[in-house]
């Protein structure tokens, strides 16, 4: 659907919400088992159509599309990766944080 590759966005959602389990984010306004942001709702449903951050398969294709936005703009999916916890511009200005990346790539299998 996305181009996003699977073992990403299964990565992200351990990161995010540990599969699900855990939807007590610490950032208000995260939501779902993506954690998606609702500050940019509108812009992504612009984007990519309405969603649920609440829906696991919404909220997966929403996340993809970031993932893939992300890298065409940063040119890797080391660095979308980061992006998709720290945005485009944090990653540009403040460098990837690195620890995310690697919390995604070894998330365990479920």
């Amino acid at each position: 659907l996305t181009g996003c590759p699977a073992e990403i966005l299964r990565g992200l959602h351990f990161a995010e919400s540990s599969y699900g389990a855990n939807l007590d984010h610490p950032v208000a306004f995260d939501r779902g088992p993506f954690g998606l942001s609702e500050k940019y709702h509108a812009e992504r449903a612009a984007k990519w159509g309405e969603y649920n951050p609440d829906c696991p398969l919404q909220s997966a294709i929403i996340a993809g599309h970031i993932i893939m936005e992300n890298r065409a703009m940063l040119g890797s999916y080391e660095l979308a990766v980061c992006a998709f916890r720290q945005g485009v511009t944090g990653v540009r200005r403040n460098g990837a944080g690195l620890w995310y990346y690697d919390r995604v790539i070894h998330a365990p299998n479920v």
